[in-house]
């Protein structure tokens, strides 16, 4: 099984909060899926990560805590602790912590 506690995944957060942070903490490789990411995100006050896509890789986002706005293509939506989405390949997508 491949699991990561909440605690877990906040001891691999940014050590300067003021800035956007990802980092990919599951990959196909660890998961047997041809191309797929699980990311650890944080997006402080004010901050974003700009549109963009990914080619061939699914992705997806777990919400921890606070709330974002997330766009996949031309929908929008209010992300908050415990909501996840799934990424299409070749989507465009980006979130803004307002």
């Amino acid at each position: 099984m491949l699991s990561f506690l909440k605690s877990e995944l906040m001891e691999m957060a940014n050590p300067t909060p003021e800035k956007s942070f990802g980092k990919v903490v599951v990959t196909g490789e660890a998961t047997g899926c041809v191309d797929t990411a699980c990311a650890l995100l944080i997006v402080p006050a004010g901050g974003f990560v700009p549109r963009h896509y990914h080619k061939s890789r699914e992705v997806w986002l777990f919400m921890l805590k606070g709330v974002v706005n997330q766009t996949v293509g031309a929908e929008s939506r209010a992300l908050a602790a415990g909501d996840l989405v799934f990424i299409e390949p070749n989507a465009v997508h980006g979130t803004e912590n307002t």
